[in-house]
């Protein structure tokens, strides 16, 4: 699976592999081990996750899929892909 980047921030980064969702996250992995990245970011990526769940579904709001795996112990917020590609 290729991940392309879309973006990068402060704290995350942003993939897509099938330019319908995205993938964001705080880690950057290559080749199986760990690349850059922050190594507390998974109760941010919790707490982003139950914000969504708490919004509910809104037109003006990115729709949320939750927290995948993307290898053991490394998740990411798994977010639809927004019209045009930018949220600003």
């Amino acid at each position: 699976m290729s991940y392309e980047l879309l973006g990068l921030g402060a704290t995350s980064y942003v993939t897509t592999t099938d330019h319908k969702t995205v993938l964001k996250g705080h880690q950057v992995w290559k080749n199986g081990e760990f690349y850059f990245g922050r190594d507390d970011y998974k109760d941010d990526l919790a707490r982003e996750a139950t914000i969504y769940e708490h919004l509910g579904g809104h037109s003006q709001i990115l729709r949320c899929f939750g927290l995948e795996q993307h290898c053991p112990g490394v998740y990411l917020l798994c977010l639809e892909l927004a019209t045009l590609s930018w949220l600003r």
